[in-house]
This record gives C-alpha cells, sequence and structure tokens, in this order.
C-alpha cells in the first residue's frame, strides 16, 4: 500500500510520507531516527526527551514492518486477523508480558479491519458535540452552584454528571475542551471531493505505557468498564456503541522495556510520535507522554525478561543494529558509539546465552536426580515386598 490514497489514507503528513520511503528504500533505522527528529513529527514534545541515545535505542528494538504499519496508521488491516491474514505480521510484534508501551486500534467487524467512512464519522461528530453541549451545561450549573445553593441531592447529582468529563479546577477552562479537540481530530478526516462511503484504513490510535503491558492495556478495550482509560478514549467508543456500530479495539506492543521505568516513559514518548497520537494531532492521547511514575511493582525479572526477548528471542534488534552501524562508516566518532552499543547487545546476548544454558543443565540434574529417586522408591518398594 503505497501512503498517498486519500480517501482510505486521510491522515498523512509530508514529513510521515518521507518516513514511510526511507522504509521502504531500505535505510537504516539511524537514518529514519535522524529525520524523525529534524521532522514537524516531533511538535509538542519536549527538546529534552531527545538528548542523549535512549529513543535511537529502542526504535532499533521495532521491527521495520510493524514500524511501517504504525507510520501508515494502518494497525487495524494489518493486525485484525491475528490467525490468519494478519499473523505474518503479528509474528513481527514484540510479546506483551512485561514493561513497556503498547497501542490500541480500533476496527468495525466485517470490514477487514477498517474503521469508519466520512458519512459515518460526520454522524459521530453530531454525537460528540451534543455531549459536549451537555457538559457545558453542566458546567455552567457547577459554577452556578458553588456554594450549594442546588436543591438536587447528590444522588441525582451523580445521575445528571457527565460521565467522560474531564476533571477541570481552572473554572475559565471548558470542561468540554477534550471533547472539541476530538471533534476537530475526527473532522480532519473529512477530506472535501472524497468517497463518503469509502472505508478508512486508519482508525485514531491509542498509545500508553505500563509494567504491566498485557494488564494495563487491556483496560482500552471492548467490554470493560472503561473507567481507567482516557475519556476521550471511552466517549469514542461509547459514541460507536451508540451508533450500532459493532467495534472491535485490539492493542499491539511498541517496546518492551529491560532497563528501568524512565525507559518505560521513553518508550511512550517515542511510541507517541511515531503513531500521531496526541489529541492535538491524530490520536486519543490528551496528556503528554512519558509522564508516568516510578512502578515499585516492577522486578529486576520483568526487566531481565525483556532483555532476553529483545536481545536472543527476536532476530531483528539484531539485524537493525548491524544495518545502522554499517552505516555509519563515515563518521569515526558515531561509529565508535554505536559499536558500543552494539557490543553491549552482544554481551547481553552471550549472558543470557549461558543462563539459559546454566538452567538447562540444572534442570536436567533435577531430572537425573528425580528418575534416581523414582528408581530407588521402585527398589526399595521390592525390598519391602521381599521380607
Amino acid at each position: 500500500m503505497q501512503p498517498r490514497k486519500p480517501a482510505e489514507l486521510p491522515v498523512m503528513s509530508d514529513s510521515t510520507v518521507e518516513l514511510i520511503r526511507m522504509l521502504d528504500r531500505g535505510d537504516s533505522l539511524d537514518k529514519i531516527y535522524h529525520a524523525l527528529i529534524e521532522s514537524d513529527l516531533i511538535k509538542g514534545i519536549g527538546d529534552s526527551c531527545f538528548e542523549g541515545k535512549e529513543l535511537n535505542i529502542l526504535l532499533h528494538s521495532m521491527s521495520r514492518e510493524l514500524l511501517r504499519s504504525i507510520l501508515m496508521k494502518t494497525l487495524g488491516p494489518d493486525l485484525y486477523d491475528k490467525d490468519f491474514s494478519s499473523k505474518k505480521l503479528w509474528g513481527r510484534v514484540l510479546s506483551n508480558d512485561g514493561p513497556g508501551a503498547y497501542i490500541v486500534f480500533i476496527f468495525i467487524r466485517d470490514r477487514k479491519g477498517r474503521f469508519l467512512c466520512v458519512k459515518e464519522i460526520k454522524e459521530l461528530v453530531g454525537l460528540l458535540r451534543l455531549y459536549a453541549k451537555a457538559v457545558d451545561i453542566y458546567q455552567v450549573h457547577k459554577a452556578q452552584d458553588q456554594y450549594g445553593s442546588s436543591q438536587i441531592m447528590p444522588e441525582e447529582e451523580e445521575a445528571i454528571r457527565p460521565r467522560f468529563i474531564s476533571s477541570i479546577k481552572d473554572h475559565n477552562v471548558k470542561a468540554s475542551e477534550n471533547i472539541n479537540q476530538l471533534i476537530r481530530m475526527l473532522k480532519k478526516r473529512c477530506l472535501p471531493g472524497v468517497d463518503e462511503e469509502t472505508f478508512q484504513m486508519q482508525s485514531p490510535l491509542l498509545v500508553g505505557n505500563s509494567g504491566d503491558i498485557s494488564r494495563r492495556a487491556s483496560d482500552h478495550l471492548q467490554g470493560k468498564s472503561l473507567s481507567q482509560t482516557p475519556k476521550v478514549w471511552g466517549l469514542l467508543l461509547s459514541c460507536l456503541s451508540v451508533m450500532g456500530l459493532p467495534y472491535e479495539t485490539r492493542f499491539a506492543t511498541l517496546f518492551r522495556a529491560w532497563k528501568d521505568a524512565d525507559q518505560i516513559n521513553h518508550a511512550e514518548i517515542l511510541g507517541t510520535i511515531l503513531a500521531g497520537s496526541l489529541l492535538s494531532v491524530d490520536g486519543c492521547n490528551a496528556k503528554q507522554p512519558g509522564t508516568r511514575a516510578g512502578d515499585g511493582r516492577i522486578d529486576a525479572f520483568g526487566y531481565e525478561n525483556s532483555k532476553k526477548h529483545i536481545f536472543a528471542g527476536v532476530s531483528w534488534f539484531r539485524e537493525n543494529l548491524k544495518q545502522s552501524n554499517e552505516d555509519r562508516h563515515n563518521d569515526p566518532e558515531e561509529e565508535r558509539e554505536f559499536q558500543d552499543m552494539v557490543t553491549e547487545m552482544q554481551e547481553n546476548s552471550r549472558r543470557l546465552k549461558e543462563i539459559k544454558t546454566t538452567i538447562d543443565q540444572g534442570l536436567a540434574k533435577i531430572e537425573d536426580a528425580k528418575t534416581s529417586f523414582e528408581q530407588a522408591k521402585v527398589e526399595a518398594l521390592k525390598h519391602l515386598k521381599s521380607l
């Protein structure tokens, strides 16, 4: 799929198209990373996020196939059928049993992973405008009743409070602002002059991070209470239900963290940039990425498990590093820095293989001991019967 089909791919910036072309012609991920941080795709992300090599290293842990799907924002068509048509790409996605960052996408059932058409998006926008109006009315009511003069009982107050209203401490800020941003984001998908009944391949995306990807990402899926998901995401899914559309949501791992909590935040930052998932861009992330507090529940095993998976369990991390290292021969200093990173990866891979060998040997000894014990038990029983 080429990145220029307005009816099916309505949100494709020139910078994104250039990155996809770099991928398609085989440029290294190091070149792609530097093109990324020099583009307008990082607008709204703090400059301090790009100091050091953390984001560059993380990018190399993603397969090129998944990276293309994320840049294209076509995760629905690419990953909707895990057991058949999407099986090959799922094989290029990291596992979700550990710390890191993830991405959530939506598609409508029986559309081969596609989202809505322009006509449906316009209907969705109408519902959101109605909800935003209700939120504004509620906020005015609360402002007028700040001294408790209302005759409404607490349980009645709870019943009329819009479920997906954001917490607003500044009364000069409209509580419906995020909803209005969601409306603006969706309206960008309604390009003039296109077939309004063509289903779009791109859906709004949501990026998050966690010490346990599988547990946290499932909070954003259909069938959940949506109490632990961003308000705009929950509202979007609720409106799709009101429209009677049989939507489905899935998530995929973007990056696994193998170092510490800071790396988990870096993973969310990079994922948000690649997916364009900020509400002000093309997605449903209302908050800035990388602001998650450290999680004391993550033990060293979680990071070690990620390290084992990335350094020894998948092939593309080594392949990506090797290609980028070869690209750096023209700059001795950069080549040395990147070679240090490759050496570290190789050392970690060697250590993991040694650990695996030790574990395998230990398990073999346990099996031998069990066999000896069973044989001794049989002999003892024979001896007892002979008495």
